[in-house]
């Protein structure tokens, strides 16, 4: 028969209940052991003029290597934080990979949202949108002309189509579409973030396979003044066409090699 032994302590109540204190709360984790961050987002001030707040530096990373030895289906080549809705109507940040895809020249954002994870690409012209979007959004701000109230907010700034690849895991995103995209903004509380609104669209592959994915869901994607400059600064043409010559003069069969023989 089993035996089994219970161990007890003899270190006084007291002292265990001093090193808890200390030691300080426990904090929720993700699946890789990475605490997931508090849902309160640090928000822009809306009544008082104020410098954006500049991100952390993403220690640099180099993109073909990432690319090949890390089953991926796009190049990425930078991170950038952003807010994503939630099923209960607030919002979360998020760690959004920006990706390239090296085939096209679309580039965008990779990230999870809510139970699925959905790559987000835009072409050139619909980047330069963006770009033009949000410094349209930056003096509405400064100059207080952001309203709220209205739903016509969300699309502002304007209406482009874009590219989507999503699935249940990052690994496999075999469903693809090309939905509708706003561009504007949207108060929560007393602050106006700029919003990426990715309507909901069919699954056109039609290599669909055993498993069918349809229509995708309708994204929010939240922005401070600072994260939204950020990311345009990452999806510029300068970064976007640097990662993609580096990506044809380092990966092997691309075709598209730049380096010429050394005489």
């Amino acid at each position: 028969m089993e035996r089994f032994v219970f161990f007890r302590s003899k270190i006084p109540v007291y002292m265990l209940l001093a090193a808890l204190a200390v030691s300080g709360p426990l904090t929720a984790q993700d699946q890789d052991g990475t605490p997931i961050p508090d849902r309160k987002a640090p928000a822009d001030t809306y009544n008082e003029q104020q410098e954006p707040v500049k991100n952390a530096e993403t220690p640099a990373k180099n993109p073909v290597t990432a690319f090949l030895f890390g089953s991926k289906k796009y190049v990425e080549y930078d991170s950038a934080r952003i807010y994503t809705g939630t099923v209960l109507g607030d919002i979360r940040l998020q760690e959004a990979k920006v990706i390239v895809n090296q085939n096209t020249g679309e580039a965008g954002i990779q990230t999870p949202y809510q139970s699925s994870n959905y790559a987000l690409l835009f072409n050139t012209d619909v980047r330069h949108a963006l770009n033009a979007a949000v410094g349209q959004y930056l003096a509405d701000f400064e100059a207080h002309a952001l309203k709220k109230g209205s739903r016509k907010t969300e699309q502002a700034y304007g209406v482009y189509e874009a590219y989507i690849t999503y699935g249940t895991i990052s690994a496999v995103m075999n469903a693809e579409g090309k939905p509708d995209v706003y561009f504007g903004y949207r108060f929560k509380g007393k602050t106006p973030y700029f919003l990426i609104t990715v309507k909901t669209t069919p699954n056109i592959n039609k290599n669909k396979g055993t498993y069918e994915v349809k229509d995708s869901a309708e994204l929010l994607l939240y922005m401070t003044k600072a994260q939204a400059q950020q990311l345009c600064s990452e999806l510029s043409d300068d970064t976007v066409n640097n990662v993609l010559v580096q990506y044809n003069e380092e990966t092997p069969g691309s075709g598209k090699t730049t380096k010429g023989d050394t005489y």
